[in-house]
């Protein structure tokens, strides 16, 4: 996650923990206070590992990233999850979908807060509400099914089938689910097909990634991807500030919104049209520039997945995007660098080699070109913005 890396850069040295370490022996020993700083992630479902976490963001200055704490006083790096169930959401509506059911895997703040959105957005819009579409929340108590937890840390799959089973066992299914982890929509999709349920003919599906099962999802599933590369990178500049006393100790929160890769299971209105030549070119190139857009060997991946040669792709993209591939690949990326100037601590330097440019000569000038000012300009402007918007608070 490059955690070890950006260290080297603000240069911190660091000590990685796993798994196997007895977090209760680590607390009850003071060991944590020989450092200056933590990173956590929390582990999914254990809530002891959680207090005793969030024991030590009291002594020693932390940073949770990935995964947030719901505990007070505390500093989190993550994905913008309320903003990533709301699109998801709209983009299921636009579809078509009014059925639209959320399988939830865990009792986790990000999980509580999907919910949450996922409720609101619901009622807010008129749509039909059921308890049977819900898998995990009770609506009526909106608290966590304990029933589900067995299902969760039990790696046989023959019990989530059961799980499964009766979520689909009902007089009316959902007409498209959200899951709110990417292997459990992975799993759903061999439940479904050894079952000969079509997606997304007779259900379609989207889902959140995880980051650690991109190779299985094979360009199928709708997802809201987030950039851990990103999120880990600030953490450890997030808590070096607060180390250094640039920023306050607690209660610092940065979000990155998603991208959402909109692929075949979650299609209705559009999957017709997605089937035609023309439109297959372009949700594969859009799905494949929202995943590498910060590659410079990105036009020769396109091409060889695609199978055909560099100038065949540069005249069709033209045809197919109205715009040529280079001022396409500019523009996308400079949108991705304004956002990161924005919302994060990241120097400018990294943001455009991160965001795909070769050097700085370039990307003030295309950014300038753009936005009418220099980047540091830009993130100067933004920060007076936000300093006026808390003062007149």
């Amino acid at each position: 996650m490059n955690i070890a890396e950006e260290a080297v850069v603000i240069g911190a040295t660091c000590k990685f923990f796993d798994s196997t370490l007895d977090l209760s022996d680590f607390y009850r020993r003071k060991e944590h206070l020989q450092y200056d700083g933590i990173i956590f992630m929390l582990g999914w479902g254990c809530r002891e590992h959680e207090r005793i976490c969030h024991r030590i963001e009291l002594q020693v200055p932390s940073v949770n990233i990935m995964l947030d704490s719901r505990y007070p006083n505390r500093n989190y790096v993550g994905c913008d999850d309320a903003g990533s169930m709301q699109a998801l959401l709209v983009h299921l509506v636009s579809e078509g979908f009014q059925r639209i059911g959320l399988f939830n895997h865990s009792n986790q703040a990000h999980t509580h807060l999907q919910y949450r959105t996922y409720n609101d957005f619901i009622r807010r819009n008129g749509l039909p509400l059921r308890q049977e579409w819900v898998a995990g929340f009770n609506l009526k108590t909106n608290l966590f099914k304990r029933t589900l937890h067995k299902y969760v840390i039990n790696k046989n799959f023959q019990n989530r089938n059961s799980l499964f089973d009766a979520y689909m066992n009902v007089p009316e299914r959902p007409a498209a689910i959200i899951f709110s982890l990417d292997l459990w929509a992975i799993h759903f999709c061999e439940y479904a097909k050894e079952r000969g349920i079509r997606i997304p003919e007779d259900i379609a599906i989207a889902t959140f990634e995880s980051g650690t099962h991109q190779e299985v999802e094979n360009n199928f599933l709708t997802i809201a991807r987030e950039d851990h590369v990103y999120i880990a990178k600030t953490g450890v500049r997030l808590l070096n500030e607060i180390i250094q006393g640039r920023r306050e100790r607690y209660n610092n929160s940065i979000l990155f919104p998603p991208d959402i890769i909109i692929r075949k299971s979650s299609l209705k209105n559009s999957y017709d049209k997605v089937q035609t030549e023309r439109d297959i070119f372009k949700h594969h190139v859009a799905s494949c520039i929202h995943q590498y857009y910060a590659d410079n060997e990105l036009k020769k991946t396109i091409c060889t997945q695609l199978g055909i040669s560099k100038e065949y792709f540069f005249k069709k993209f033209k045809i197919v995007f109205g715009k040529d591939f280079s001022s396409h690949i500019i523009a996308y990326r400079l949108e991705k660098a304004a956002y990161y100037l924005m919302h994060t601590i990241t120097p400018i330097t990294e943001i455009l080699f991160n965001c795909g440019f070769n050097n700085s000569q370039n990307f003030n000038y295309s950014f300038r070109k753009k936005y009418g000012c220099t980047p540091k300009e830009y993130r100067k402007r933004k920060s007076i913005r936000n300093h006026q918007v808390l003062h007149n608070a």
